[in-house]
């Protein structure tokens, strides 16, 4: 049985980011992926805001233009609201496919001295006093390695959170994409456009963005109720946004997203134990309103990494150190949530809240 001193589980930003950070620091780190890279990801693919971009500088430097689609950067992002105005938030946004921009950044890693293993998934986890024994099976043939510390980032669905904590009650969202060729639409194609309905509340109910020359409408709802939400939003942008209704999709795919905020600002959730810490999508770090992921699955990356480079040096366990300096990410997380949600939707006109949500999203961009 091969040993590890870190075994990260999913090749994404907070994978790369951990294995490559431990890795610079003497680390004998191993980075499994479930997929073949390049692999799809449900993603507008924008590295947005300033937690995203100064982490992605700070940890990878910057993204090559290989790596980026046309346009290579948005102006920003404009807000729409039935009744008012369009609200523009201006921010210039690197993006790109997440095939690429996730096989970049683990090519970094790898570089660092990391070992990859793709096509090689996490199938379960058992702890014992001297660290972690994972079970992963590779082209349909299972094996066990072992490591002192283990990082969970293998997304919403994470294998690594459900051994973790078994009994830990998870609601997920479906969040479904479609991309279309050049299809008629009344869609500013230098900003990713955010379409809020009301029946929809402070969530958007839609997103549509253009990229190498292809039209990209992304949305999301409950378990079982996304050909209904898929309906519901391409009627609407036929009857609002001049959009084909009759249009056929070059292709779709969708992925869950876990929904376990409110655990993490409640305090009933807390990410870590001994020396198994879950980063990203797999610990519920999302960004309220806008459902940025990437800044979060960065800087919960490198918060992992500090906190296991400094376990391994002092023997203590990396629970205590991760938590307490990911506290600060779910404390901005919660303000991020209290301010959308004090939003006063029926009092003051679709102007008012038009606004308040252009000022939110602002905020989120600007929060680091």
């Amino acid at each position: 049985m091969a040993n590890w001193d870190v075994i990260i589980a999913g090749a994404g930003p907070a994978g790369a980011a951990t294995a490559k950070r431990c890795a610079e620091h003497g680390l004998k780190c191993l980075l499994v992926e479930k997929a073949a890279l390049p692999r799809n990801k449900v993603c507008s693919g924008m590295i947005m805001g300033r937690m995203a971009q100064g982490a992605m500088a700070d940890t990878f430097g910057e993204i090559p233009v290989s790596v980026l689609a046309a346009p290579r950067y948005l102006e920003g992002y404009m807000i729409h609201y039935p009744g008012a105005r369009k609200q523009p938030v201006r921010w210039k946004t690197p993006i790109g496919w997440r095939k690429d921009i996730d096989a970049w950044m683990v090519g970094k890693a790898v570089e660092a001295g990391v070992e990859l293993w793709q096509e090689t998934r996490v199938t379960g986890v058992v702890e014992s006093e001297s660290g972690y024994t994972v079970r992963v099976e590779q082209k349909g043939q299972a094996r066990d390695v072992a490591a002192r510390y283990l990082v969970g980032a293998e997304g919403a669905d994470s294998t690594v959170r459900k051994s973790l904590f078994p009994d830990l009650e998870v609601r997920y969202v479906q969040n479904y994409r479609e991309c279309h060729g050049d299809t008629k639409n009344n869609f500013d194609d230098n900003y990713f456009n955010a379409v809020f309905m009301p029946a929809s509340g402070l969530s958007y109910a839609f997103a549509v963005h253009h990229k190498d020359g292809k039209v990209i409408l992304e949305t999301g709802a409950a378990t079982g109720k996304v050909q209904q939400q898929r309906e519901a939003v391409r009627e609407y942008m036929a009857s609002v946004f001049g959009f084909d209704a009759a249009a056929k999709p070059l292709w779709r795919d969708a992925c869950v997203m876990a929904l376990l905020l409110r655990g993490l600002i409640k305090g009933e959730f807390r990410p870590a134990r001994n020396n198994a810490l879950l980063v990203g999508d797999a610990a519920g770090l999302v960004m309220p309103l806008t459902g940025e992921g990437i800044g979060t699955a960065l800087k919960s990356g490198l918060i992992a990494a500090e906190a296991v480079i400094s376990a391994a040096s002092s023997g203590s366990f990396a629970a205590g150190l991760f938590l307490t300096r990911l506290d600060a990410i779910i404390h901005l997380l919660d303000i991020m949530y209290t301010r959308v949600r004090s939003i006063d939707t029926g009092a003051m006109g679709a102007q008012y809240v038009a606004d308040q949500l252009g000022q939110s999203w602002q905020a989120t961009l600007e929060a680091s």
